[in-house]
C-alpha cells in the first residue's frame, strides 16, 4: 500500500511540474513567437549540421 501511496504521489508531483512547464512555455509562446520559431529554427540547423558532421566523420574512418 505504501509503494502505491509513494508512486501516485510521485506521479502527481512530475504531472504538476510538467503542467507548469507546459503552461510557462505556451505563455512564452504566445508573447514572443518570433523568438520561439529562431530557437526551432536554430535548434533543427544545427542538428543537421551535426548530422552532416557525423556522416562525414564515418565516411573518413570507412573509405
Amino acid at each position: 500500500m505504501k509503494k502505491i501511496v509513494a508512486m501516485l504521489s510521485g506521479i502527481t508531483i512530475s504531472g504538476v511540474i510538467i503542467f507548469c512547464l507546459k503552461a510557462v512555455v505556451r505563455g512564452y509562446i504566445k508573447s514572443n513567437p518570433e523568438e520561439v520559431l529562431a530557437w526551432i529554427f536554430n535548434g533543427i540547423g544545427y542538428l543537421i549540421i551535426q548530422a552532416i558532421n557525423i556522416i562525414e566523420w564515418f565516411l573518413q574512418i570507412t573509405l
